[in-house]
């Protein structure tokens, strides 16, 4: 009595805070909108309305960053995923209304800005978007192309590599036999002026501003003047919104005493490329740079000239050292077209100014060759970074590139390998391509991909029969213990993957809420067969007593307590993606916890009900593979594009027959059949019992067409085999498509295995997928077919009684017997 008072009085307490808690929020909601709303303007509601402005690229070239700074403005409001609405064909075909609806509330005369960096690159974009608003005004952030393509490939890397997938090497997939690999994705998105052309057909080019993407990392506010000038705003974002952050190495943001960063995946050192490499694609990207530049021109190119004498003239005061016959006109900028600079920003990298590097023609820059056929007079040689030269090279200037020395190379390549190490704030994840251990790679190094991958998956696969036979070996105990494991392992694989798609909008106490429902569910489930299949010692033990009586209440009080927790740290802005992962932790919990659950209790019907599907299962999915790995022809599904009907139907009679067999060697062993009990006396679990007519042998007469092939008028069979048969054909046919599910559950994120704990086969979750779908077969199977009433375990509830129960049933039975005659011939029989 007194536990239930004291969790009541908990529960009470926790629905009282839950309940502040929402009266807080709905009054703190209510001031915010009376607050939002001028005075006198009480009658004007706020609405969804078209963007005014649209960021439409480039992608990795700072398009978030832009975002969030111009949300600083009272008068915008930003939308605050990618809509990808005008570059999906999905997505645009459900109509204007939808596109509305994605977008923030906001009063008249505010602005709504949508950013989808995918819409510069869409060739239905420019269209769409003229169609929908002709007036729309469009912001481009551009940066360095060699750069944006090096970050772009470091974003894939990334994503895969959360995602445990492989994924080739920048260089060999940015050059392909020594030369351009003109197919790569990331290099066609680089070629501005093809994409720019599209939007130039039908838009006006004052309808489009440029904003400098290096620029705005390195000094934000002077970019953002300008975009607040092109989309006639009311200067209002001010240097003070602003301030570095030394811990992140770029500028932050500060409104209303709030500071904001951009998250962890902003700033992330870029993945190694060698300088030859690197050398090539700035030469390669030489000529679209200069088409990208003339199509840019504007009013702009005076003013980028004063700023570069002004960069030249501070480079000569640093360098300290006098350049002869050196002035703007006679290093070369005069023969430069005005259009190479009609940039309309400043161009800068890695914070350095790359003004100076525009002096395409400077003897400052030029190598010794091209100093001899110039005839200019040079007396020495300023410093130059090698990574600044290579970007020049990027916009135009093929001497530049030519002049980087070995040293300055092996410089550069030893900036990528430290900015690669230096990434403490990424979680390396090994991609499923490195997780083979070195021995298999070095004895198999001389096969080809397909075989030796058939060898790594056979070598691992013995190497897990030959565990789950040791498992066997040490008993139920153990068994329950590894299931438990498996439990937990899949559970943290499959929540693991949640967290990587979400993680960069930390959540608050998403991961320790995901572990706290899977220690309540697993109280839930294990308190219950505690009290079935240990009754004896439970009433024996007083705490055990109270804990068994009121498990139920005590279960759902702990869940509760989640669930408080849950609602207590829902975030403003998030509450839509919030309840997604608590759908995603408890569709996790269905899956994982409760089919666990049953293979417990499987198994304590006997081994053979827990050996035998497991063992057809592995089975099936083994023998599937051989037969299509040797004479797969013919897909079976898409979601599995491996898998074929060969395979499908060879796995199908190889597990029928595997399944008679194990099951005809497994029903001559008391150790396998016989269920699994407590025995109170040993307080041990034990397997000892006479077996039941299920596991003895009986004969069955055959087919007249079986015994004339045969000779055999009966064959000696369990009948569990007969069962078995039911058992393996599920295995076959319904249990490849958890497998199917789990395939379709990947492709929906993009990856390839759950994880890569096993080399070859990818995680515990991919080897036990259909597992789980078997064993619930099998508890619903022997509920139907099998099971009937369990003696001891009446007894056991009938010693729970009361002693007037006891009696009160007891006469009830005697009555009964009477009636049907058994108890007299019972007593004369005694």
């Amino acid at each position: 009595m007194l536990w239930t008072l004291l969790l009541a009085l908990i529960l009470l307490l926790l629905l009282q805070a839950q309940l502040l808690v929402c009266l807080h929020e709905l009054r703190a909601s209510l001031t915010s909108v009376t607050s939002a709303t001028p005075s006198g303007t009480s009658n004007v509601s706020t609405l969804q309305r078209l963007p005014g402005a649209i960021i439409i690229g480039v992608r990795k070239g700072g398009t978030r960053a832009l975002l969030e700074m111009l949300n600083l403005h009272p008068d915008v409001e930003v939308a605050k995923t990618e809509i990808h609405y005008f570059n999906l064909d999905e997505n645009f075909r459900k109509g204007l209304d939808w596109y509305r609806a994605q977008m923030p509330m906001t009063l008249p005369g505010q602005l709504t800005v949508e950013k989808t960096p995918g819409y510069f690159t869409a060739p239905a974009a420019p269209r769409r978007i003229w169609a929908t608003n002709p007036a729309v005004k469009l912001l481009l952030i551009i940066r360095d192309p060699a750069e944006r393509l090096v970050s772009d490939y470091t974003q894939v890397l990334h994503n895969r590599k959360q995602q445990n997938k492989p994924y080739q090497p920048l260089e060999e997939m940015l050059l392909s036999q020594g030369h351009i690999n003109t197919k790569y994705k990331a290099l066609q998105r680089s070629f501005y002026y093809q994409h720019l052309a599209r939007w130039l057909e039908l838009f006006p080019r004052e309808q489009i501003h440029i904003v400098d993407g290096e620029a705005l990392i390195q000094n934000p506010f002077p970019e953002l003047q300008k975009a607040e000038k092109f989309l006639e705003l009311p200067p209002r974002i001010k240097p003070d919104n602003f301030y570095f952050n030394v811990t992140k190495g770029f500028y932050c943001m500060l409104s209303a005493g709030h500071d904001k960063c951009l998250d962890e995946s902003k700033g992330r050192p870029h993945a190694p490329l060698s300088n030859e490499a690197f050398q090539k694609l700035c030469r390669y990207l030489r000529v679209p740079n200069q088409i990208f530049f003339k199509m840019m021109a504007n009013a702009a190119v005076r003013q980028f000239r004063r700023s570069v004498a002004h960069t030249l003239r501070r480079a000569r005061a640093e360098s300290g050292r006098k350049t002869e016959n050196v002035s703007l006109r006679k290093s070369g900028m005069s023969s430069v077209p005005d259009e190479l600079f009609g940039v309309g920003g400043e161009f800068k990298r890695r914070g350095r100014s790359l003004r100076a590097l525009f002096v395409i023609r400077s003897k400052l820059f030029m190598s010794d060759r091209e100093k001899e056929v110039s005839g200019t007079i040079v007396t020495a040689r300023p410093l130059v970074l090698p990574h600044l030269m290579m970007a020049a090279c990027c916009y135009g200037d093929e001497g530049i590139c030519n002049c980087g020395s070995e040293t300055e190379g092996k410089e550069r390549d030893g900036a990528s390998d430290n900015e690669t190490k230096s990434d403490s704030g990424v979680p390396e994840v090994p991609v499923s391509a490195d997780d083979t251990p070195e021995v298999l790679n070095k004895a198999l190094s001389g096969l080809s991909s397909r075989w030796r991958n058939w060898w790594v998956r056979g070598i691992l696969t013995l190497a897990m029969i030959s565990f789950f036979f040791i498992i066997i070996y040490l008993g139920p105990m153990v068994l329950m213990m590894i299931v438990l494991c498996v439990q937990i392992k899949c559970f943290q694989e499959i929540i693991t993957i949640g967290y990587s798609v979400y993680h960069s909008y930390h959540l608050p106490w998403f991961r320790t809420l995901s572990w706290y429902f899977l220690l309540c569910v697993n109280y839930f489930f294990y308190g219950e067969t505690v009290t079935d299949y240990f009754f004896s010692l439970v009433q024996r033990e007083e705490p055990l007593r109270i804990l068994s009586k009121y498990h139920r209440f005590i279960s759902f009080a702990l869940y509760l307590t989640g669930f408080c927790m849950f609602v207590l740290s829902l975030v403003k802005k998030h509450y839509r993606l919030q309840f997604y992962m608590f759908g995603w932790t408890h569709v996790t919990l269905l899956i994982v916890v409760t089919q666990s659950h049953l293979i417990i209790h499987n198994l304590f019907e006997g081994m053979i009900w827990f050996i035998v599907p497991i063992s057809c299962v592995i089975c099936n999915d083994i023998m599937a593979y051989m037969f299509g790995f040797f004479f797969g022809r013919t897909p079976l599904i898409k979601l599995s594009p491996k898998k074929t009907w060969e395979g499908f139907i060879g796995g199908f009679f190889a597990t029928i027959v595997f399944g008679i067999l194990l099951s005809y060697v497994m029903a001559g062993y008391r150790y396998f059949v016989c269920p699994v009990e407590f025995n109170n006396d040993s307080n041990r679990f034990t397997v000892d019992c006479e077996p039941s007519e299920l596991f003895q042998l009986q004969d069955y007469g055959l087919p007249s067409v079986l015994q004339s092939i045969t000779g055999w008028t009966t064959v000696k069979l369990y009948p569990f085999q007969i069962h078995s048969i039911a058992l393996s054909s599920f295995a076959s046919i319904m249990g490849p498509f958890g497998g199917f599910f789990a395939s379709g559950f990947k492709r929906a994120f993009k990856i390839k295995d759950f994880a890569n704990t096993i080399p070859g086969h990818g995680g515990i979750m991919d080897r036990f997928d259909c597992q789980y779908l078997m064993a619930t077969f099998v508890n619903v199977y022997i509920a139907s077919f099998i099971r009937g009433p369990n003696p001891s375990k009446v007894i056991q509830q009938l010693l729970a009684l009361r002693p007037d129960q006891q009696l009160h049933i007891f006469n009830s039975l005697k009555a009964h017997l009477t009636e049907k005659g058994l108890l007299p011939a019972l007593e004369e029989a005694a």
